[in-house]
Parts: structure tokens; C-alpha cells; sequence
């Protein structure tokens, strides 16, 4: 037995370091503010911020609650949030200037007790300036968001690059680097290992405490363990095996004496006891469960709904869907349900267990873990599709409300091209993207004797890299605001589940495929703090509408029973389909699609509004579509808001897909509507963000609606916003529109595609890549003319990456220091040739890690508009003196590894985030020079304050040509 007390304090010496930076953009977080009572309607907060130093970075953070809200700097709108997003985080270095800005908040409420939120952190050289909403902003103060909402002293789950994402196989216990776990948790909590896995005793892969308190651990291959924990709870006193029959219980419950399981390779639920002889007894099978047994049948809880006991199972992608002996709560218009069926994971519920069930929700990959809130509604970590990693089309892991007759929209699609994009209007949203993770087990912190805001939190469990995260919740209407929080962090820690015990501690436990497993103890040891949460003013009122929201919610998840408005369904559409609240425009809808059809087949209204639009197209009835097309042409565009033009897409892509006939012959009257929208969206440079997505996911959206429809102007719009963008998801986006069109081309934009297509071969992303790329070469290359393929002959194949040689050495002049350079930066000095000092951004190297415009490249800071940050004397000091002052996001790394060596660099974001290399550059002026470490041998690494750009840059250069290079940088250009 081993009791570890841990702390941050202890990352470096017990070898797991740097995990991930705290996020606090602020001492305090921001309060919540809205408009006096003689300002309600379309409230407008300004505050101005002087910064009287040069900054490095600005990061903005904002939150909008029942209400669609934007940010301006200076003039210029940055961010735009619709209703019910999550909040939002966005660097807004290149919108401030040095001196006197001015911030603006332009409200519009909806239903609900709007407020806005908002945090701006700037990193200036020795501190970091904060501003955050309050009364000064004068506004109404309806009190502080919750820290843990907002992030305030609370660890982040981005990962840096020293995470392994192999991490797992030092738990193997044939690993030669097998080593005793080490481990980072939240201040105040302790690990305590109360056993390991003996090597009869197999891999271990689910819990739950019995009847008795005794805690049941099922093995991965078969049977089960029964383990009686001391008086004291520091160890185990007893371990009995359990023979069974059943093999690989992934989910196992207790239903009064007796126990239920999912038994994954056994292909179905099982009901069983154990009797006092250490045998099972009276198992009884409760249903089967064709399919693989990869993504398989998972976990199970027991709730208690209207007196009866029932039981929820979560199944993956490999089990076959359920269609016979089931009432189906989800959507008769699902394309599953209308053509050759897709794989994809489901929430099942029996009652009594066995008995009447029921399909709840699909549209999932593999959803391992499930566990209900205090309302009795589901949720669960999802898995991504790791083939489609660095694809337009991934989506990350998430986290999951299991509404009713929601679908979540995944399929398995894996190698098939054209690709799937299963994230689309009329599919439930997430509540929150978690992002690189391996899901397993989740678990609500009720029972929990850990202090608030963790006794309301869900835990999720991340079996690749060893993470327990908590999941904060706050209702807003019928969904979330979320923010997460990195709680608990082992190497290897592959956790499987968890549970909570009798003296409301958590018990965890480790294994699958082959690995050590361990049982875990976590305990809060810090000074408890029971008192309930204080809330301020808003959060009072937005709980309190959200639980009249939710009755309406609840009162639309059960289709026959729902009625809009109490009117009869062939008079009208449920009113809530307009509602700002996007999973009660999901029940909604989804009431209204299931008695779409009168018992005649026919189509019980004429579909008018958007939102009924997009279920007579899902309908994907031949005959619809004309009328559909002759309602969506008429759509306004300049009166729409983002959520409206996703669903105007979507609407048009499902028409497409059902009869391209008829969308060909009204080709020109929906491309009038979408040109405009394609000038609005190539002009605006904010970011707008809305349940459905983002204004750069619909760039992507829009682009490839134009490429089916043929849209002349297509190369034009995806070479200026897509193929010349840095994101290599825009690039793949443009490329995959255009891999059809042969017209409207110029030279200029036919190189655009070429280049674009030449750097796939150097993208990051999964196994998907390169067979979409070779699917995807030919049928560009077959767009080309004759005179084409011999104008751009040597794009039609890559080129072996070629790095510049340096300039000539140039002859040293002068140790130049700023007192002798006033005559160049003085308020009054004379400018420079900015065309001149260009070449002198190439002499000096700067062009190796610096961008302006499009030119150099993006390892150190964009320079693009630093005239708006720094003067001309703050710029020649950062050169002159690069250490002087380095954000932390450009400093240098050493590393020291097991066998004493030390190295210094940094670190090559590129690669593939699987690999359990590390790639660092050890010389920033030529990028060739990089060496590969394992990441299993480091046992330290530490971020220095030396600057990878080396001093004495200008000392070879002239005073003028000085004076030139900084009128390139004033330029901007």
C-alpha cells in the first residue's frame, strides 16, 4: 500500500511536469452585467483600457446568456455569440493597440434573463493587465459567473505536446518501461493505491459496490473479483474470485440483492446473483445483442422513473441497432431508418430491467460511460473517430445530453469518400467538446463527500492519458453552460471506472487491453467546505427560468403525448421550433416530424419557416422537394443570423442529395441567395459562433454547397478564404469543393488549388489522410486542361521540401544599443523605405520565424500589425534584446531525459500527436536541424526565459537599413 499525498509542488520531482498551465485570466472572474431598466432592449457596455506598454498577448473571454451578443475593439467587431453557446475564448492581440482602447458589448435578449460576461487578459513584459465586466462598465451587476465556470484557479485540460498519447503501455506488464504510477490532483486531495492487479487476477474494467459494501470488479477477459475493504478502508482484506460465465463485463449494476451486466463478448444483458459459495446463480439472459464487440455493449445504470426501477445501457457503434420488440423514440425521418443502415452507438432503457424497452437516443460513436444528473437525464463522453483526425469532418471527443429522440449524428464512415459530416443542424449539439481523450467511464459527483462545486460536477474518465476531468454544469434552459477542469492526472493511470463509496470517497480502478491494473482511492483531506454554493442575482434567475424551460422541454419529449400550443398537428407547427433554445427547437421538431404524415401518407401542413423546411427535407420525399426549393429561395439573407444559414445549407444539401434534378433546373435562383451570403462571409473578419456551428465552419458549409450546385464563382471564393488559409481543415475543405469544378478558373487560382493539394502530403491528421488524399489527387488533376497541365507542370506532383540556404554571412559593424539608435526611433526621426527594409527582414532571418502579411513564417509572433502594440523604440528594444521579455508561448524548452542528457530547443508542434516522439528544433534559423526524443524517457523539462531569436541581429546592418527594417514593421505589410 502507498499513500501519496499530492500537490502541484511535486510535478517535477515525480517526473510528470508541465501537465497543463492553470488557466486564470483573472484574479477574480468577471460578474455577469446588463442594462438599467431604461435600456432593455438592445443594451450597448463600453469601457475603455489604456495600456501604457508594450503586450504580447490579448486573450478575450466571453459569455452571452439569453441573448445574441458582440464584441467590438476599437471599432471593429471581433465576436459574435448566439444564444446558448458555451463561452467563448479568442486572442484579440492583433484588434489592441498601445494607448487608449475602447471595448463595446451590443447586446439583443431573447427569452430568459439576458447578461453578458466578459474577461480580457493582456500579457504585457513584467505583468498581465486584466479588465472584466462589472459595474463600471455602467451596467446593472447581477453578480459574479461561478470561478469554476470561468476557469478561475483551475487547471486546464489542453494538453501540451510532452503528453503521451501511448502513455497506456507503460501499464502493460510485459512494458521494459513499466514504472510505479505518478501522479498530479487538485490541492487537497489525496491517491491512495489500495491494491494491484496480482497476474492471475487479470485486467479490470468495471465496478460496483453490492449489496453488502463489498466492491465487484469485473475482469476484461472473465469472471469477476469481490473485494472487502478494511475497517479503516486503507487496504483490501479479502479478494474472492468470482467464476462466470460471462466474458467481458463492461457494465455492471446493482438491482437490490441482485446484479445486472453487460457482458460485451458475450453479446448481451444479463441478470444474475452471487451466492454465499462464491458462485454465480440464477442468471437469466435479458436480451441479446447482435453485432461486433469492438465499440460494444457498455456501461449500465439504475435509476428509479415514476416508482419502477430501471436500467439505461450505452452501446457503441458495433452493436447492431435494435429495431424489433422496442418502442423508438427517435425520428422516423432518420436516414437509418430510410435507407441501408449505418452503424452507430444508442442509449437503450428496460423496466422493469428486461421488460418494455425502449431506443432513447443514437447517432453515437462508442459512449463507454453513462451516468444521470438529478433529473434523471443522461449523459456521456463520446468517443471521436481518431481515421478522421485533422479532417474538416472530425468532430472531438464530447460531452453529451442524451435527449430523448435526440441523434447525435455520427455514422460509421470510416474510408469511405466523399465523407461524412456528422455534425449538422437538425442533429443534437453537444454539450461540450472535450478534444484528444480515449473516453471510458463517467460519473456524477453526488455522492461524493468532496466539497462544491465537485458534489454537482460529472466526472469523466480519459484512459489514453490517464486523466480524470470534471465536467462543471450550470442550466441554461433546457442545456448547459460547461467549463472543465483537469481534477486528477497519472502516468499511466489507464482508468476504466469509477464509483463512489459508502464514505462518499471515489474509487477508481485501472486495465484494459492486457494492462496492470490497480484500485484507487481519492479523498478530499483539505478543509471541507460544505456550504452551498452562493449565487449571484443572474444565476439565481437563469436557473429558475431554466426549470420552466425544462417543463416545456420534458413536455416535447415524448412525441405522442406532445401538442403544440394544444392545437390540433394539421393546423400548425410546434411554436418551440422558432424557440432560441436549440434542444427545445430539437424536441420540438422532433415531435413535429413524428406525425409529419397523416394516416394517408400525406404531409399534415404546407412547411413555411426554416426550421419546418428542414423536416419536410429530411423527409427526402422526391415530390416535396420543388415546393421546398420554392420557399428557400425566397430567404432573405441579410435578415438571417447564423443559425438560419446553416439550416438554409443544410436544407438545400439534403434537396440535393434527394433529387439533383430538381435543385439543377432552380440552379440560378439558389445561387443568388448564396453568392450574397458568400460576399458576407468573405468581407466580415469577425467570429461568429451559434450552436450550429462557427462563421468558419460555414465557410467550409457553404464552399462545398457551391461545388455541387457547380458555382462558377466557387474558385474564387474557396482559393481567397479556404485554400490561402494556414488551417489545413480550410484547405481540405476547399479542395474537397473543388474537386469537380472546371469553371471559373484563373491561373491564379488554379496554382492556389495545386499548392494547396501538394501540402496534404505534408498534413497532420490519422490514417484517414492519406487514402483521402489519393482518392481525392485524380479527380482534381482530371479537372485540368491541356494547356493547364503543361502551364503548372511541375505542381502536378509534389516537390521534395527544400529549405532556403542562409544568406551570406555579412560583415559585423557595430554592438549597436538603443541609446545609440534614438536618431532612428525618436518620435520626430525620418522613416525608412519599407520596400528596402523587406530585404532587410530577409538579411536579418527574420522572415524564418516571423510573418507580415503573407510573408515568413508563424514560429515566433505575427508582426503583421505590431506598429498597433509597440512603438518604434519598444520594437528595436525587442530586437536588440530578445530576452528582455518572452511570451510564454515562444520560449525555449530543455529537457533532461533518464539518461542524463540534457537539450534545448523548441518544440515542433507538427507531427502526428499519436507518435511517442517529440520533435524539437534546435537551432530556430534553420528548421532542418531537429532531433526526436522518446517522450517515455523524460523525466524533466522546463520552459527557460531565453528567446529562440538570438541577439545581435543588427549588428551587421546599418543605421539607416535599420531604419528601413522598421519602416517594413510600421508598414505592416
Amino acid at each position: 500500500m502507498r499513500l501519496i499525498l499530492l500537490c502541484s509542488l511535486l510535478i517535477a520531482s515525480c517526473g510528470l511536469v508541465n501537465l497543463s498551465p492553470s488557466v486564470t485570466l483573472a484574479a477574480e472572474p468577471p460578474h455577469w452585467i446588463w442594462s438599467s431598466v431604461d435600456q432593455p432592449d438592445k443594451p450597448v457596455f463600453t469601457r475603455r483600457l489604456h495600456l501604457t506598454s508594450p503586450f504580447q498577448t490579448a486573450q478575450l473571454q466571453f459569455a452571452a446568456d439569453f441573448c445574441q451578443a458582440t464584441v467590438e475593439i476599437n471599432g471593429q467587431a471581433v465576436l459574435s455569440v448566439a444564444p446558448y453557446c458555451q463561452t467563448q475564448s479568442l486572442d484579440v492581440t492583433r484588434w489592441l493597440q498601445r494607448g487608449e482602447n475602447e471595448l463595446v458589448i451590443r447586446a439583443l435578449p431573447v427569452e430568459g434573463p439576458s447578461a453578458v460576461a466578459l474577461s480580457l487578459a493582456v500579457q504585457q513584459q513584467n505583468e498581465t493587465t486584466y479588465l472584466i465586466t462589472d459595474k463600471e462598465w455602467q451596467a446593472t451587476d447581477l453578480g459574479a459567473v461561478l470561478p469554476e465556470l470561468w476557469g478561475t484557479g483551475r487547471r486546464s485540460i489542453a494538453l501540451s505536446p510532452f503528453e503521451n498519447y501511448e502513455q497506456w503501455q507503460q501499464a502493460k506488464t510485459d512494458s521494459p518501461h513499466k514504472a510505479a504510477p505518478k501522479f498530479w490532483t487538485v490541492p487537497g486531495f489525496e491517491i491512495q493505491e489500495l491494491r494491484a492487479a496480482r497476474p492471475d487476477e487479470g485486467s479490470w474494467i468495471s465496478c460496483v459496490f453490492d449489496s453488502q459494501g463489498k466492491l465487484l470488479i469485473s475482469r476484461e477477459d472473465q469472471g469477476l473479483l469481490r473485494m472487502t475493504l478494511a475497517a479503516d478502508r486503507q487496504s483490501i482484506a479479502n479478494v474472492e474470485p468470482i467464476p462466470s460465465t460471462l466474458k467481458e463485463i463492461r457494465g455492471l449494476v446493482r438491482v437490490g440483492d441482485d446484479l445486472v451486466a453487460n457482458a460485451n463478448n458475450s453479446k448481451g444483458m444479463y441478470r444474475f446473483q452471487i451466492a454465499a459459495d462464491e458462485t454465480v446463480q440464477a442468471e437469466t439472459e435479458l436480451r441479446q445483442f447482435p453485432g461486433n464487440v469492438g465499440h460494444g455493449r457498455n456501461d449500465l445504470v439504475v435509476a428509479t422513473l415514476d416508482g419502477k426501477q430501471v436500467i439505461y445501457s450505452i452501446q457503441g457503434d458495433s452493436v447492431d441497432v435494435p429495431r424489433e420488440n422496442i418502442r423508438d423514440y427517435t425520428s422516423p425521418l432518420t436516414e437509418s431508418k430510410r435507407k441501408e443502415q449505418k452503424r452507430e452507438g444508442f442509449l437503450l432503457r428496460t423496466a422493469p430491467p428486461g421488460k418494455n424497452w425502449e431506443l432513447l437516443s443514437a447517432g453515437l460513436r462508442n459512449p463507454y460511460g453513462i451516468d444521470l444528473d438529478q433529473k434523471g437525464e443522461p449523459f456521456t463522453f463520446d468517443a471521436d473517430n481518431e481515421f478522421d483526425m485533422g479532417m474538416p469532418w472530425y468532430r472531438p471527443t464530447r460531452i453529451l445530453h442524451l435527449l430523448t429522440g435526440g441523434d447525435h449524428g455520427y455514422r460509421e464512415s470510416t474510408g469511405k469518400f466523399p465523407p461524412r459530416f456528422h455534425d449538422q443542424p437538425d442533429h443534437t449539439p453537444p454539450v461540450i467538446d472535450i478534444g484528444r481523450s480515449s473516453p471510458t467511464s463517467v460519473m456524477f459527483g453526488y455522492q461524493l463527500k468532496f466539497p462544491q462545486p465537485y458534489r454537482q460536477a460529472l466526472f469523466a474518465l480519459d484512459w489514453t492519458y490517464g486523466r480524470v476531468i470534471v465536467v462543471h454544469l450550470a442550466p441554461r434552459g433546457a442545456t448547459w453552460r460547461a467549463a472543465t477542469e483537469l481534477f486528477l492526472q497519472g502516468r499511466p493511470l489507464n482508468v476504466t471506472d469509477v464509483t463512489a463509496g459508502s464514505d462518499g470517497d471515489m474509487y477508481l480502478i485501472t486495465g484494459g487491453r492486457k494492462t496492470q491494473s490497480a484500485l484507487y482511492r481519492v479523498r478530499f483531506v483539505g478543509k471541507q467546505a460544505n456550504a452551498a454554493i452562493e449565487l449571484g442575482a443572474h444565476e439565481e434567475e437563469a436557473r429558475k427560468f431554466s426549470h420552466e424551460q425544462r417543463q416545456k422541454f420534458a413536455s416535447l419529449l415524448h412525441p405522442d403525448k406532445a401538442s403544440p400550443a394544444g392545437a390540433p398537428r394539421d393546423v400548425v407547427a410546434p411554436p418551440e421550433m422558432a424557440s432560441a433554445d436549440p434542444l427545445v427547437r430539437q424536441a420540438a421538431r422532433l415531435a413535429y416530424e413524428t406525425h409529419y404524415f397523416d394516416p394517408n401518407g400525406k404531409p399534415i401542413r404546407t412547411p413555411e419557416t426554416l426550421p419546418d423546411l428542414l423536416a419536410a427535407a429530411r423527409t427526402r420525399r422526391p415530390d416535396d422537394v420543388p415546393r421546398i426549393l420554392e420557399r428557400v429561395k425566397l430567404w432573405k439573407w441579410q435578415e438571417s443570423d447564423l443559425s438560419s444559414q446553416f439550416i438554409w445549407v443544410r436544407i438545400v444539401q439534403l434537396c440535393h442529395e434527394t433529387s439533383p434534378d430538381a435543385v439543377e433546373s432552380r440552379k440560378v435562383d439558389l445561387l443568388s441567395p448564396l453568392l450574397v451570403l458568400c460576399r458576407e462571409l468573405e468581407a466580415s473578419t469577425t467570429k461568429e459562433v451559434a450552436p450550429e456551428g462557427t462563421s468558419d465552419e460555414l465557410r467550409r458549409r457553404v464552399a462545398l454547397l457551391m461545388g455541387e450546385l457547380g458555382s462558377k464563382s466557387l474558385p474564387a471564393f474557396a482559393a481567397r478564404t479556404l485554400l490561402n488559409s494556414s488551417v489545413q481543415e480550410d484547405q481540405l475543405a476547399g479542395l474537397l469543393a473543388l474537386r469537380n469544378a472546371r469553371e471559373g478558373w484563373t491561373p491564379e487560382t488554379r496554382r492556389s488549388e495545386l499548392v494547396a493539394l501538394n501540402n496534404v502530403s505534408r498534413m497532420v491528421g490519422g490514417a484517414g489522410l492519406p487514402p483521402f488524399e489519393k482518392w481525392l489527387r485524380p479527380q482534381i488533376l482530371a479537372t485540368l486542361s491541356e494547356e493547364e497541365n503543361k502551364a503548372f507542370a511541375d505542381l502536378l506532383e509534389p516537390q521534395p521540401v527544400t529549405v532556403e540556404p542562409l544568406p551570406p554571412p555579412r560583415k559585423h559593424l557595430q554592438k549597436w544599443t538603443l541609446p545609440e539608435l534614438v536618431s532612428v526611433y525618436e518620435d520626430d526621426a525620418s522613416l525608412g523605405d519599407a520596400k528596402l527594409g523587406a530585404v532587410i527582414f530577409r538579411d536579418a532571418l527574420c522572415v524564418r520565424c516571423h510573418r507580415v502579411g503573407l510573408r515568413g513564417a508563424a514560429v515566433g509572433p505575427e508582426l503583421t500589425q505590431v506598429s498597433r502594440r509597440f512603438s518604434r523604440r519598444d520594437m528595436l528594444e525587442s530586437i536588440l534584446s530578445p530576452n528582455l521579455s518572452v511570451a510564454e508561448n515562444y520560449r525555449m524548452e530543455t529537457i533532461l531525459t533518464e539518461d542524463g542528457k540534457v537539450h534545448s530547443g523548441r518544440v515542433v508542434a507538427e507531427g502526428d500527436y499519436r507518435s511517442e516522439k517529440l520533435v524539437l528544433n534546435t537551432d530556430p534559423l534553420r528548421p532542418e536541424l531537429i532531433i526526436e526524443i522518446d517522450k517515455k524517457q523524460i523525466t524533466d523539462h522546463r520552459a527557460t526565459q531565453t528567446s529562440p531569436m538570438p541577439s545581435g541581429l543588427l549588428d551587421s546592418f546599418t543605421r539607416d537599413e535599420i531604419r528601413h527594417l522598421l519602416a517594413y514593421l510600421l508598414a505592416g505589410q
